[in-house]
């Protein structure tokens, strides 16, 4: 695809979901905005959510503290709220993990929040 067209990305979108393939391994580029247009466009798809599982490489840098990640889990917008829900589940593959404060306090969170933690090991484990 070429990342500067949506019509690019969308085609490709379109691609992997006539494959009818359920497990998807992603490397984007760690812009913020890019994120969200692949998102959106895969959400509006049907390639995201219960049925499918998205892998991300470290490449993504979605535990920077100014990442596309930590910038919709503080967002109001309705819209990145689906985003961050879509995003629910997803894994990430990485060599280290970079020092977070976003990502500790969710791990943290995790652990101390029972509500959390029983929808978490009712969903993954």
């Amino acid at each position: 695809w070429d990342d500067g067209d949506e019509g690019s990305i969308v085609s490709a979108l379109g691609k992997l979901r006539d494959t009818e393939f359920r497990y998807f391994f992603a490397i984007l580029a760690p812009a913020i905005d890019m994120h969200k247009l692949v998102i959106r466009n895969a959400i509006k798809l049907e390639l995201m959510g219960t049925e499918h599982v998205w892998l991300y490489s470290e490449a993504s840098n979605i535990l920077r503290e100014d990442s596309f990640y930590t910038s919709i889990l503080n967002s109001s917008d309705a819209s990145d709220r689906a985003i961050a829900s879509a995003l629910n589940g997803a894994g990430l593959v990485v060599l280290e993990i970079p020092p977070s404060k976003a990502f500790d306090q969710a791990i943290r969170n995790v652990g101390a929040i029972k509500e959390l933690y029983d929808y978490y090991v009712s969903r993954f484990v």
